[in-house]
């Protein structure tokens, strides 16, 4: 349509120049109308040379090497929507997009070389959010299961005790530190397990990354949308302007075809009056006879130019015609564009909330797992605690206890090294020493349940900490309001064997 264009200016051009060389010698005003028409209207258009039409063009036309890279984009989308999972439905909806994309821009000969460069700029956070969507990591929660062996254990010490099996009950008290141990490493491995997923979740695409493509992708399809509404506004306004310009021509041209009729219809009369004189006055016969060829060369020359001017008017027509087909095939190929960019828009809109929905929900999972991991942690650490201060406890009422017998046994002693009763002092003065051997040692587990009990308080106010940061509202109970239900469990163990010690933390 463009080289036809052309073609048909260089050919009005050439008709022009004849008609104003004809206008000159006839001093007929419609002949110049009629040849300044063609640049008078294009004068006034936004495309007014074939150049500027093909820039426009460019924008929008079909390119068969870069449009078929979007049958590329559309084959992955289909293997993903093949193999999407059932909760994701975003890779059908972007095939259906693509779909009606494509159809639409075989239907209009449009180009959509631009929304393969968009698809291929937003591929990125589509391929992530299908990654997420398929995401099934979790926690092992093998410490929680350690943790309840312990509990099982503990209750078993507290048998062994109430039976007063004091060597069963140590070694089982040993295997419960063991245990503890355990579930303390088990929990730092799901710690560990959920620390490398976040990471690895971020390495493939961070949240802020992602909201930046977004935001980029969102520009990129605002700046064309605003490039293509520029340029179908202009083709509609030029088209109204050549519509004007022919309305304007055709009301010109058809004042003037009345002006040369009537001017025509006088002088034929005129030449008929002439004839009659002809045959009445012999006499004027010579000079009406010429002024009968003048007339009737006046009228050929006017027949002449007339033919002339319908001639430019068609061609001036069929010209300006043509180029506003090729207008109107701009505006249509730019109204496609549009619609692809606002489909463009949409899936954008899709892909792009679907992909930030799932770092969302991923985000929000990974630190649900976290606040799992160290509440278990947490009571790995505030088991062992207790049991530190359990310890720390029962030391300081042997020893109690021991303080209590020396000094009885001394005032005994005395009473009895009084009396003279050597034996007597003699097996008191053994049992005091028995009494010091148990003091020291009983001295040394305090001294080691203590420090014990600073370092695992300190690990779980850190630990408190931690899961403060990631939930807020939840509620955790101290060491002493565990410690307490715990020797409330203990004495009730004592009383009626068989009673369970509660470990779990009732907050959460």
């Amino acid at each position: 349509s463009l080289r036809n264009g052309r073609r048909q200016t260089e050919q009005a051009m050439e008709a022009s120049d004849s008609i104003v060389e004809l206008s000159h010698e006839s001093m007929r005003p419609d002949l110049n109308e009629a040849s300044r028409a063609p640049d008078n209207i294009k004068g006034q258009l936004h495309y007014r040379d074939v150049d500027e039409l093909d820039s426009g063009m460019q924008k929008v036309q079909q390119l068969d090497v870069l449009d078929k890279d979007i049958e590329k984009y559309r084959a992955e989308f289909v293997k993903a929507a093949n193999t999407a999972p059932k909760c994701s439905d975003i890779p059908a909806q972007v095939v259906a997009y693509v779909d009606r994309i494509m159809a639409m821009a075989r239907e209009n000969r449009t180009g959509v070389f631009k929304a393969s460069q968009i698809l291929e700029y937003i591929f990125d956070a589509f391929a992530y959010g299908e990654f997420a969507s398929r995401d099934t990591f979790d926690l092992s929660r093998q410490c929680v299961r350690t943790l309840m062996e312990h509990d099982e254990m503990l209750k078993r010490v507290v048998g062994e005790r109430y039976k007063a099996n004091m060597e069963n009950a140590e070694k089982l008290m040993e295997d419960c530190f063991t245990k503890l141990a355990l579930a303390y490493k088990e929990a730092e491995d799901d710690l560990e397990r959920q620390r490398l997923r976040a990471e690895k979740d971020h390495a493939k695409l961070s949240e802020e990354a992602l909201q930046e493509l977004a935001k980029q992708a969102v520009e990129i399809i605002a700046t064309e949308k605003e490039e293509l509404t520029s340029i179908e506004a202009h083709c509609t306004q030029d088209i109204a302007s050549i519509e004007e310009g022919l309305c304007q021509l055709q009301q010109h041209m058809d004042r003037a075809r009345v002006d040369y009729t009537r001017e025509e219809k006088n002088k034929l009369e005129e030449l008929e009056r002439n004839k009659k004189r002809q045959r009445e006055l012999e006499e004027e016969l010579r000079m009406l006879k010429a002024r009968e060829n003048q007339l009737k060369d006046e009228v050929a020359e006017g027949k002449e130019l007339q033919h002339k001017v319908d001639e430019a008017l068609a061609c001036s027509r069929e010209n300006i015609h043509e180029w506003k087909e090729s207008i109107a095939e701009l505006q249509n190929k730019t109204i496609t564009s549009l619609k692809i960019m606002n489909l463009m828009s949409e899936c954008t809109q899709a892909i792009m909330t679907d992909a930030l929905m799932r770092k969302q929900l991923g985000m929000k999972k990974l630190n649900k797992l976290k606040v799992d991991a160290l509440l278990a942690l947490r009571d790995v650490v505030l088991a062992t605690s207790i049991e530190h201060m359990a310890g720390v406890d029962d030391c300081k009422m042997n020893l109690d206890q021991i303080k209590s017998s020396v000094q009885q046994k001394e005032a005994e002693k005395m009473k009895a090294a009084q009396t003279g009763f050597a034996r007597k002092v003699n097996d008191l003065t053994r049992d005091l020493e028995d009494y010091n051997k148990d003091r020291l040692m009983y001295e040394k587990k305090r001294d080691m349940h203590s420090r014990e009990l600073e370092t695992f308080i300190a690990k779980l106010e850190s630990i408190d900490n931690e899961i403060a940061a990631l939930c807020p509202q939840l509620v955790l109970d101290s060491p002493q309001e565990r410690f307490t239900r715990f020797k409330q469990a203990k004495d009730q163990a004592f009383v009626k064997l068989g009673g369970v010690l509660d470990y779990s933390s009732v907050s959460h």
